[in-house]
């Protein structure tokens, strides 16, 4: 990798990846590949005259360092030729220098053996259960195996509850790994912690340069786990001298899986050792029944004996027991059975198999009792016989029908049971066994059909995912991961694996991987196998190792909704919208679906590269074949190597009955004069209750020759819950007084096809007789305010006493006095007539204007028509400023030129639209060079001199945008928002040179900053946080805002390109922990937007363990308190 370094100050600027370090790390494996050089720019800023290089070296021999020429611009090659070396750790050193100073480089070679030993672990991850309060569980062990005899290490950390010392090894230290397997034993003590705690950590054992690791997790639980038993009590009638009856089994079963112990105690009888158990000793119990075997053994007891036994299973603190009766009697049964056993086989989902009957004889008449007990497959009522109870047995046979039911039984269920017949003290038994068999399946459904991984050599493992399996029917089925390349390490995880039953109901499973001590560069393949009977689906898997780590990833939006009619078509197609600090890998795929498993699908799909001008990608569904009422549920997943971003996404289809669609009027009438001007247009809204696609339409009935009716726009269109609006106008051209034309405008949605009728009269032009003045109003209207004032319209009756009708089209547009034709209204003799005309802006929305007419017609012995054209206009309400903030502090005060801020509004004076706009590819389309001044509707001004701003986020009460450069040393600064058309307040600002401030991981302007942080070698080490706290001498990287003027020229919304733009008011001071720590580097963050910038500085020695403070200062000026990381 080259990296760049800058002279006569030769101080290393670097970008993210390179962060500035001047230790260079070599390694080499004997017998591999030499590591390639390493690289470095050398050159002065522009503008700046080129200087005079020197380099020297310590003389080391397998170190060699060459500068492509000795002035500015210059290349400096680093390279290693271990040849003979030894295993070993190896240093050397190498300086270049210039009449400004010198830089100094620090040269490490570790050389490794040829080969390594391949360690084993019997296990990866270990879980116990324990009762808060109670007992400890017991202990569990791994073992330990080699490929050769070697010393390893075997160390144990606590991941979370650390310092309450509840996870213990033994041995711990050095141990001696072989082919003969080494056991480490596991204990846990969750003395002190409290019911819902769950504690993790990780067991390690490092040979040389293998590491094998083990998670270890504690959950403890308020109560102690139920322990269910197949059985309470068990009874065996035995022969004296006789062969020993057969053995029975005991099922157990809890809740959660939880360690458990089973023991066993003879009552009486005692030391015969007449009872046996197996297995004894721990175990774990779980929803999936533990099948225990109890013998027992009469030899040495006579006759009449009779024996008592205890079986004992104990979780935690609680003990459930089972008792166990021997009877030993003289002689057998005179009982004669028809047969010791029965065999039922039975297909899973098909109907039960046929009875089978048994016959009892007896050589005398006596008394017997029939039962029935369920050994296995317990609580099932799968075993039934008829009839059961007291009976008399005699030689002529007494008959009973055994039946069995496989319901709900998943095929390759085995169940036993056994029907005992007594007679006196003598039992005689049948074994009865179900076998259920194997139902076949044509399908298998498995989403995804595919999964890439990305992870960063020496980095922590990527995210998991998640994999979906589904079968038409419910069967046993396997799932079983295996690696293909890379097979020397167990790279490849899916759990649960093994034996599954696949059904309609969706099984998950996890998929993960771990690139281990794996280099960058290295490709792994493996492959997911799904076996259900005869069918097999196999699901691909690669990991890919890089060199560089992963920048995380920003999903917008976090959820989308679709909304669909049965028989409809598919709804619009959303997008979502990728982003990342910077390019860094990632993939995009579908993780998982119900219903169909197919309804959802993403465009691209598959590796991209996400970075800060956002990737969008296209989300679309498919509703057909999903029934109506139905609520589908998907994930999609971002995953890079930061971690993986999930979107879920539903699918509503409803009924086709509610896909109406609603009108906010009946019918339409419009009133026109021969030969005079048209009459105004009338508005219809359409709204349905889901979001749909409708087609609209007009058509005349009547006077069809003169294209008399016209709606605008006509065609497909969305309808939704969200009022359409649809303008009808009418043209009486041509048609003569006394003319009626009809016409019909049809919406036709999923529901159907809905109709309106548009009438049209046309009426003779007016003779001198009753007038109207004025001939033209308009309203307006600003939402929130009262409503807008009444207005006057004087009827005129030619100088005589004229009566009138009067006639709106539009609700919203009302007249008063009521006038009509069969009560009309009359104008005085040589006076006039006043109508009131309201507005109402009720159930109208904001930003639009309405047109409506009223129609004034002389009744009676009265001639003349005037119509009074109305226009109504609302607009939104007025924005209004109430606070600014630095963007990154949250502090309120004086701004810098180019800081970034956030300006505030209450929710009644919105400054943005409802729904929120930021800056992403949609916005600023690539390649992004300056970011914009106009989004979402909104500008935002700056005065003195009306700057625009550039705005990276506009919504309803929140502007995030940059203080322009051009109020340099501004006076009298003033900030105002305009919003469709609308200008707020003018809010006055103080003016500062800096006001730094530091941005922080919640957005809140206090409490842990947003820091990436490296070790000395360079080596990412991840976010700080409280479980990933940084060392004295690590780098910690982090962003403000506030820093001032930058040289010229200053671009007010320039996307930064390099990484040497310095803030002339620098360098920052920065404190950690109260320490001040070096800064070896500061500048305008390359790929953002001008006035973010970024710093790096290195943790000081003597910093306290835990939570401690961050703050930079600018030109004397410091950054908000309550900033924090955590050191260690």
């Amino acid at each position: 990798m080259r990296k760049l370094l800058y002279v006569p100050l030769l101080l290393l600027y670097f970008s993210v990846q390179a962060l500035g370090q001047n230790f260079v790390p070599f390694t080499y494996q004997i017998g591999g590949t030499l590591p390639a050089p390493a690289l470095y720019d050398i050159t002065v800023p522009v503008g700046t005259p080129q200087v005079g290089l020197t380099l020297s070296t310590d003389g080391a021999s397998w170190m060699s360092a060459t500068l492509s020429t000795n002035t500015t611009p210059s290349v400096l090659t680093l390279s290693v030729n271990p040849g003979s070396l030894a295993v070993g750790h190896y240093t050397s050193s190498a300086t270049v220098s210039s009449s400004a100073g010198s830089q100094f480089f620090s040269i490490t070679l570790d050389v490794s053996a040829a080969t390594s030993v391949t360690l084993n672990l019997s296990s990866q991850a270990l879980t116990f259960n324990a009762v808060a309060g109670g007992t400890a569980p017991a202990t569990q062990q791994i073992g330990v195996t080699a490929s050769s005899t070697t010393s390893a290490t075997a160390t144990l950390a606590e991941t979370t509850c650390t310092g309450s010392s509840w996870l213990s090894m033994s041995p711990t230290g050095t141990i001696a790994a072989s082919a003969t397997s080494t056991p480490l034993t596991i204990s846990v003590n969750q003395t002190g912690l409290t019911a819902g705690t769950t504690c993790t950590g990780t067991v390690t054992v490092t040979a040389g340069t293998t590491t094998q690791t083990a998670t270890v997790t504690l959950n403890v639980t308020a109560t102690p786990a139920v322990l269910t038993l197949s059985s309470t009590a068990f009874t065996f009638n035995a022969v004296s001298g006789g062969a020993a009856v057969a053995a029975q089994t005991l099922g157990v079963t809890a809740q959660t899986s939880t360690s458990a112990t089973a023991t066993m105690a003879e009552t009486t009888c005692t030391g015969s050792s007449w009872l046996t158990l197996s297995p004894t000793g721990n175990f774990t119990a779980s929803a999936t029944s533990t099948t225990f075997t109890i013998s027992v053994n009469q030899a040495g007891l006579a006759a009449g004996t009779t024996c008592t036994g205890t079986i004992s299973m104990t979780a935690a603190a609680v003990t459930q027991t089972a008792t166990v009766t021997l009877n030993v009697t003289s002689a057998a049964s005179s009982l004669t059975l028809s047969t010791t056993a029965m065999t039922f086989s039975a297909a899973a989902g098909a109907s039960a198999p046929a009875p089978q009957s048994l016959t009892v004889t007896a050589q005398t008449i006596t008394n017997a009792s029939a039962q029935i007990a369920e050994q296995t497959c317990t609580g099932s009522t799968w075993l039934s016989m008829s009839p059961t109870g007291n009976f008399t047995a005699s030689a002529s046979g007494t008959n009973f029908t055994v039946s069995v039911s496989q319901a709900g039984m998943i095929a390759g269920t085995t169940c036993t049971g056994t029907i005992s017949i007594t007679a006196g003290g003598t039992t005689q038994t049948v074994t009865v066994t179900l076998s259920v068999a194997g139902t076949t399946v044509s399908t298998l459904t498995v989403v995804p059909s595919a999964y890439t991984f990305s992870a960063v050599a020496g980095d922590v493992a990527p995210a998991t995912m998640t994999m979906a399996v589904t079968a038409p029917v419910a069967i046993g089925a396997t799932a079983v991961a295996t690696v293909q390349t890379c097979t020397l390490t167990n790279w490849l995880t899916l759990s649960p694996a093994g034996g599954f039953t696949a059904g309609p109901t969706t099984v998950y499973f996890t998929v993960g991987v771990n690139q281990g001590a794996m280099p960058a560069g290295t490709s792994c393949s493996g492959l997911i196998t799904i076996t259900a009977g005869s069918v097999t689906q196999t699901v691909p898997v690669t990991l890919s190792v890089i060199s560089q780590f992963s920048a995380p990833l920003t999903v917008t939006p976090a959820s989308l909704t679709f909304n669909a009619a049965l028989g409809g078509g598919a709804p619009t197609a959303q997008t979502l919208t990728v982003t990342a600090p910077f390019n860094t890998p990632a993939t995009a795929q579908v993780s998982a679906q119900s219903c169909n498993g197919t309804w959802l699908t993403i465009s691209p799909s598959g590796s991209f590269t996400a970075g800060s001008n956002g990737t969008s990608f296209t989300v679309s569904v498919d509703p057909t074949g999903i029934a109506s009422g139905t609520k589908c549920s998907g994930v999609i997943t971002m995953s890079a190597a930061s971690g993986v971003r999930s979107t879920t996404v539903t699918l509503i289809v409803a009924d086709a009955l509610s896909a109406t669609l609603t009108f906010n009027v009946s019918a339409i009438s419009f009133n026109a004069v021969a030969g005079g001007a048209n009459p105004a247009a009338q508005t219809l809204t359409v709204a349905a209750p889901t979001t749909l696609t409708a087609t609209a339409q007009a058509a005349a009935s009547t006077c069809a020759d003169t294209n008399w009716l016209a709606l605008t726009p006509t065609g497909s269109f969305t309808a939704s819950p969200t009022n359409t609006n649809f303008k009808v106008s009418v043209n009486q051209s041509g048609l003569a007084a006394g003319t009626t034309c009809t016409g019909t405008i049809s919406m036709a949605s999923p529901a159907g096809t809905q109709t309106l009728k548009v009438t049209m009269a046309v009426t003779a032009p007016a003779v001198p007789g009753v007038s109207a003045t004025p001939t033209t109003l308009a309203f307006t209207y600003a939402a929130g305010d009262p409503k807008p004032v009444p207005q006057v319209v004087t009827i005129s009756g030619g100088g005589a006493v004229g009566t009138f009708s009067v006639a709106s089209n539009a609700a919203w547009l009302q007249v008063s006095p009521t006038c009509t034709v069969t009560a009309p209204c009359v104008t005085p003799n040589n006076g006039t007539f006043n109508l009131t005309v309201t507005a109402d802006p009720s159930g109208l929305n904001a930003g639009a204007t309405y047109n409506a007419a009223i129609a004034i017609t002389g009744a009676a012995q009265s001639s003349g028509a005037t119509n009074v054209n109305v226009t109504f206009a609302i607009s939104a309400p007025v924005p209004g400023i109430i606070l600014v903030t630095n963007a990154a502090s949250s502090v309120t005060g004086p701004v810098a030129p180019g800081e970034m801020i956030s300006i505030f509004a209450d929710a009644a004076t919105p400054i943005g639209p409802a729904t929120a706009v930021s800056l992403n590819g949609s916005t600023c389309p690539a390649p992004c060079t300056d970011v914009p001044t106009t989004m979402g509707g909104v500008q935002v001004t700056f005065q003195p001199g009306g700057v625009a701003a550039p705005i990276m986020y506009a919504s309803a009460t929140q502007i995030n945008c940059m203080v322009p450069y051009e109020m340099l040393g501004a006076t009298g600064m003033k900030v105002e928002v305009k919003y469709l058309g609308q200008k707020s307040n003018a809010l006055a600002l103080q003016y500062s040179p800096t006001q730094p401030g530091i941005f922080t991981s919640l957005g809140t302007g206090s409490g842990l900053a947003t820091v990436q942080q490296y070790d000395l070698q360079g080596n990412y080490q991840g976010q700080n946080s409280s479980s990933n706290p940084a060392k004295a001498g690590w780098y910690l990287m982090f962003y403000a805002t506030g820093e001032g003027i930058i040289p010229a020229p200053a671009v007010t919304g320039r996307v930064t390109n390099g990484t040497n733009v310095v803030p002339l008011l620098g360098p920052p001071a920065v404190l950690i922990d109260g320490l001040p720590a070096a800064v070896p580097y500061f500048a305008e963050a390359n790929g953002l937007v001008s006035g973010l910038m970024q710093v790096n500085a290195i943790v000081p020695a003597g910093v306290h363990t835990g939570r401690v403070s961050l703050s930079l200062a600018m030109n004397g000026v410091s950054s908000q308190g309550g900033v924090v990381i955590y050191t260690q």
